[in-house]
């Protein structure tokens, strides 16, 4: 299941011909992340329209990578956020990161509850640390420097925050495992 450096070099390839920043393989990570992460599903078709627009493949062969690798990214991040600690498998830099958290922001449009608002602020500060370098806030700014200085750290937590958030919204959201109360039942 692990992605090697020849194809993380034809993903890049392939990526480069992005029409929305989704580039390289670090941002296309973040996108997925993103994906899994938000309540709505994101099918591949409008992952592939969102970043390549209606460009025509060189190959079907190019097609078909990208649909294999695609899975391969996805099912092994689906099963990182499930961990107890969550990692991206490419972005290690702070520049990667940086990309990661662009795919990520560029991807991900909910709505957040105030209670879980802090995670997507974190995530935008690895994405723009440039424009986090005041604040009003000396709280706020304390913390926009410990994103800072530890961002693989940050980032990591806040996606896997958001996608616990996703979780609990399904859970509340539906009775499954929850049986329904049998005993004011009338059958005919």
């Amino acid at each position: 299941m692990k992605i090697t450096e020849k194809e993380k070099s034809k993903l890049n390839r392939i990526l480069s011909k992005s029409v929305n920043g989704i580039d390289n393989v670090c941002a296309f990570e973040g996108l997925i992340a993103a994906a899994i992460c938000s309540i709505d599903i994101k099918h591949l078709s409008s992952i592939v329209a969102d970043i390549f627009g209606d460009q025509v493949w060189d190959s079907e062969d190019d097609f078909q990578f990208f649909v294999a690798t695609h899975a391969k990214i996805n099912n092994k991040t689906a099963r990182k956020l499930q961990s107890n600690i969550y990692r991206p498998m490419f972005a290690k830099t702070k520049q990667e990161l940086q990309q990661y958290a662009l795919g990520f922001i560029n991807t991900y449009n909910e709505a957040l509850a105030d209670d879980i608002k802090i995670a997507g602020f974190t995530i935008d500060v690895v994405a723009r640390p440039d424009e986090y370098t005041a604040h009003p806030s000396e709280q706020v700014l304390v913390y926009i420097n410990e994103v800072k200085a530890k961002p693989l750290s940050c980032l990591s937590n806040a996606v896997q925050n958001l996608n616990d958030y996703r979780l609990s919204l399904l859970t509340e959201s539906s009775n499954y495992g929850n049986p329904p109360n049998m005993n004011n039942s009338t059958f005919h």
